[in-house]
């Protein structure tokens, strides 16, 4: 894992970079600008699944930590932070996904597994839903420990117990495991949502089901707001500055991965704007290899409006963008075939990543 910066979006030169770190995975990164003490700081924060330290493991939920980012010499602050005070089954899951609020409150969120019986390539694991807070940018002596759970007392509130998913299990060709997602409100800090899946009724369940669940009090205490998701992955949460949530993730059914983008002004209490993004047949084009879409995508809320990014079939196909489409290669939408860079030669479908934009 490296960290990277750069002093504006516009520069051509080369990244500095800040960190290097080998044995990591899934690094998440959110940034904003911070009030702290009356003057503004840039926070940033990296979760990661982190297995170089091996002093911590299984406790490998991890956050680095940046308090002034944007001028400090390398490493810039970076340390990673263990979020994990529990003692899990081999490791914690890939995800560890992070909310910030201006006001310096930020939360993460991880799988804390219970149970991992180690099979290959399939491993049945039982985890827990696990959410920390840090009131203060993480920047203090125990940071990610401000909220406790209100059961055993311990940093972080389980939101759900002993889920079940077999990890590394496939679904229309996907692999399953760590689906994961957290937003907050920009409004109110102690407005926060959580999404993620699992496997409803244990081993011998067949579907991957995403739950919705929100918290009104910081993280405490939670409640179902959303119908559950069959068949489904990739959760990506958002909130915008006009207090409208954005779930984005893809569902497969009838041999087919559909993307969907819901946005809410009432947490589902009735039913939300639908945009259909993108579906395609789930066996076009034969996997090789996993990932296949993708172990996650990415849903921002910037102002009032969200951006996002998805993976899925690239046939060119206008039936399989309802609400349209702009290629940036070459494609014959009427023969429906990609084309080489010469125009003329045909090349076969693959996987390509879909970026998209819902403006207030």
């Amino acid at each position: 894992m490296q960290i990277l910066r750069a002093p504006s979006i516009d520069s051509t030169a080369p990244m500095e970079i800040l960190v290097t770190r080998d044995q990591e995975d899934q690094p998440w990164v959110i940034a904003d600008t911070v009030t702290a003490s009356g003057a503004d700081r840039d926070r940033v924060f990296i979760g990661n699944n982190d297995f170089h330290h091996k002093p911590r493991t299984p406790q490998t939920a991890t956050v680095d930590v940046s308090a002034d980012a944007r001028t400090a010499p390398a490493p810039a602050g970076f340390a990673p932070v263990g979020i994990e005070q529990r003692t899990p089954s081999g490791q914690d899951g890939p995800p560890v996904r992070l909310a910030l609020h201006p006001d310096g409150t930020v939360y993460a969120a991880f799988e804390s597994w219970r149970t991992n019986d180690g099979g290959q390539p399939i491993s049945n694991v039982t985890f827990d839903v696990v959410v920390t807070r840090d009131d203060s940018a993480g920047v203090g002596a125990t940071p990610f420990q401000d909220l406790k759970d209100a059961t055993d007392s311990s940093p972080g509130q389980r939101v759900a117990t002993d889920r079940f998913v077999a990890f590394n299990d496939t679904m229309g060709q996907e692999r399953l495991g760590g689906d994961l997602t957290i937003a907050v409100d920009p409004n109110d800090a102690n407005s926060v949502w959580i999404a993620w899946c699992d496997r409803v009724g244990g081993q011998g369940g067949t579907d991957n089901t995403l739950h919705v669940q929100h918290s009104a009090d910081r993280g405490q205490s939670w409640k179902q707001v959303r119908d559950d998701v069959a068949d489904a992955k990739n959760p990506s949460l958002a909130v915008n500055s006009a207090g409208l949530v954005g779930l984005v993730y893809q569902q497969f059914a009838n041999n087919q991965w559909t993307t969907v983008l819901e946005v809410t002004a009432d947490s589902w209490q009735t039913s939300p704007e639908t945009n259909v993004l993108h579906q395609a047949p789930a066996n076009v084009p034969v996997a090789i290899g996993l990932p296949y879409l993708g172990d996650y995508l990415r849903l921002l809320a910037v102002g009032t409006d969200f951006f996002g990014v998805f993976a899925g079939n690239n046939t060119p196909d206008n039936a399989n963008f309802p609400v349209g489409v702009t290629y940036q290669r070459n494609a014959d939408f009427t023969t429906q075939q990609l084309l080489n860079l010469d125009g003329v030669t045909a090349v076969p479908v693959s996987i390509d990543p879909f970026f998209f934009h819902r403006a207030a």
